[in-house]
C-alpha cells in the first residue's frame, strides 16, 4: 500500500537549480507488512544551502486473512466415511502467503465408528493475523450388520440327523470385525428323539448393532422299527419241552433313530388235548419314542408221542374148575406218559384152544390211550394146561354095581352095550374127580 515517492520542488532565492535529493529511512516491524517508514526529501541549491521536508509513513497489517466459507457439517456412520480434508485458500488484504494449518479435534465415543471430529483450518498471514473456519463431523454407526439369509426350516426323524451349527457371516457398513454369537434353545418333547430346536445367529459390529437370523429344527420320530419275527416252529409235547426264546427263537429289530425294545406276549389257544396247542407269540419292537411295530410267530405243539406201557409177566396156570383169569390174578399192565398222568389202560382176550380142553392159551392184549389219543400196545400170555390126572374120589364100584364080577378100578372095564350102559346108569363117573372138568372113564 506504500505509495511511490512524489516528486517534491522546491522555491529557492536564487536563480539556478534546486537539487532534490529523496531518502528514506525503514524502521522494520516483526514482518513485512510492519515498518514505520521516514521519506525526507532535501532540496539543495547551487550554493549548497538546503533545506528538507519529511514524510513519515507507519505500515502495520493487523487483518486477519478473509478465510472462505466453511466445508458443511457431516453425519457419517463409519470412520472409514471421513473424507479427508479439503485444501482451504484464504485472501489476505496484503500480499504474502498465507499459512494453512489444518486441524482435526476429534471426542471419541463408545467405539471406532462413533466419535465427533472438529476440523479447523486456520489462516495465517505473514503478519501473524489469523482466521479460521470449521467443520464438525459426527460419525455414528447405528445400522446393524446385514445378517445372511437364515438357513431352512428341517423337519426331521431323529437327533443324529441334526446337523452341526453352520458358520454364517453378515456384511457391516463399516470396518470392524462382526462377531458371531450361535446359541440354541431346545423344547424337549416327551423322548430324546421329538424337540423343537431354534438356532439363532446374532451379528454384532465394534458398535455394538445387532441383526439376528434363526432356524427352526423340529424333530420327531413318528416312524415305526421294522421287526422280524423268527419263523414258525412246530414241537413235541414232552418232559423237555421248551417254548422259550431260547428254543424257539427271537424277534430282531431295527429303528430309524436306534435303540429299540423287543418284548413279546404269549396267547395260547387251546387244542383237542392238553399236549395239543398253538401259542401266538406276538413280538413287539418299541423305539424310545414309543413307535410300535408287531409280527406274530406260531408255535404249535403237538403231543404224538404214545404212552409207554408195560405188560405184567407172562402167566402159566393150571387148569382148574375155579381157575381164576382175573387181572388180580395175573397182574395189570401199567403205563406213562409224557402229557398226561393217568392215561387208559384196556385190555382184550382172544383165546386160543389147545389140544384139549384143559389146555389152552389167553392172548391178553393191553392198550394204553392218551388223552390226545396216542396209543401203545403189549402182549400178555397167560397160558392154561391140564397136567394134574383125575383122582378117584369114592371106593371102586363093586362087580356088583355094575353086573360083572371081579372088577378093579385099575383093569380095563368090560366093553359091550350092556356094559356100557350099566356103566351110564351106575354112574360110573361119579367116583372120579379131575382139576378139569370133562372126564373120560
Amino acid at each position: 500500500d506504500v505509495p511511490p515517492p512524489v516528486e517534491l520542488t522546491a522555491v529557492d532565492n536564487c536563480d539556478g537549480d534546486i537539487t532534490v535529493s529523496p531518502s528514506a529511512v525503514v524502521t522494520p516491524g516483526d514482518c513485512a507488512n510492519q515498518f514505520t517508514m521516514v521519506r525526507t526529501w532535501i532540496f539543495t541549491d547551487v550554493c549548497g544551502n538546503t533545506s528538507s521536508v519529511s514524510q513519515t509513513i507507519n505500515v502495520n497489517d493487523d487483518t486477519a486473512p478473509v478465510a472462505p466459507t466453511a466445508p458443511a457439517d457431516l453425519n457419517l456412520q463409519c470412520a472409514s466415511d471421513v473424507p479427508p480434508p479439503f485444501d482451504l485458500t484464504a485472501v489476505d488484504n496484503c500480499d504474502g502467503d498465507i499459512t494453512v494449518s489444518p486441524s482435526a479435534v476429534v471426542t471419541p465415543g463408545d467405539c471406532a465408528n462413533q466419535f465427533t471430529m472438529v476440523r479447523t483450518w486456520t489462516f495465517t498471514d505473514v503478519c501473524g493475523n489469523t482466521s479460521s473456519v470449521s467443520q464438525t463431523i459426527i460419525v455414528n454407526d447405528d445400522t446393524a450388520p446385514v445378517a445372511p439369509t437364515a438357513p431352512a426350516e428341517l423337519n426331521l426323524q431323529c437327533a443324529s440327523d441334526v446337523p452341526d451349527i453352520v458358520e454364517l457371516t453378515a456384511v457391516d457398513n463399516c470396518d470392524g470385525d462382526i462377531t458371531v454369537s450361535p446359541t440354541t434353545v431346545t423344547i424337549f418333547g416327551p423322548c430324546n428323539n421329538k424337540f423343537s430346536q431354534v438356532r439363532t445367529w446374532t451379528f454384532t459390529d465394534v458398535c455394538g448393532n445387532t441383526s439376528s437370523v434363526s432356524q427352526t429344527i423340529n424333530v420327531n420320530d413318528d416312524t415305526p422299527p421294522e421287526i422280524l419275527c423268527p419263523s414258525d416252529v412246530v414241537l413235541n409235547f414232552g418232559p423237555n419241552l421248551d417254548t422259550s426264546p431260547d428254543a424257539t427263537g427271537g424277534a430282531t429289530a431295527t429303528d430309524n433313530c436306534g435303540g429299540v425294545t423287543v418284548t413279546f406276549n404269549d396267547v395260547i389257544t387251546p387244542g383237542n388235548c392238553d399236549g395239543n396247542y398253538t401259542i401266538t407269540r406276538t413280538w413287539t419292537a418299541t423305539d424310545s419314542c414309543g413307535n410300535t411295530s408287531n409280527c406274530d410267530q406260531l408255535i404249535t405243539v403237538g403231543d404224538d408221542s404214545p404212552p409207554t406201557i408195560t405188560c405184567p409177566a407172562d402167566v402159566y396156570l393150571e387148569c382148574a374148575e375155579d381157575l381164576d383169569t382175573s387181572l388180580s390174578a395175573t397182574g395189570v399192565a401199567t403205563a406213562i406218559d409224557s402229557g398226561d398222568p393217568n392215561p387208559t389202560i384196556t385190555f382184550s382176550d382172544v383165546v386160543t384152544v389147545g389140544n384139549c380142553a384143559g389146555n389152552y392159551v389167553i392172548t391178553r392184549t393191553w392198550t394204553a390211550t392218551d388223552n390226545c389219543g396216542n396209543m401203545d400196545e403189549c402182549v400178555q400170555l397167560i397160558n392154561v394146561t391140564d397136567t394134574t390126572p383125575p383122582n378117584v374120589i369114592d371106593n371102586c364100584p363093586t362087580a356088583a354095581d355094575f353086573g360083572f364080577a371081579d372088577v378093579q378100578c385099575q383093569t380095563e372095564l368090560p366093553t359091550g352095550d350092556e356094559a356100557e350102559q350099566a356103566l351110564v346108569q351106575n354112574n360110573l363117573f361119579s367116583f372120579f374127580e379131575d382139576n378139569c372138568s370133562g372126564i373120560a372113564v
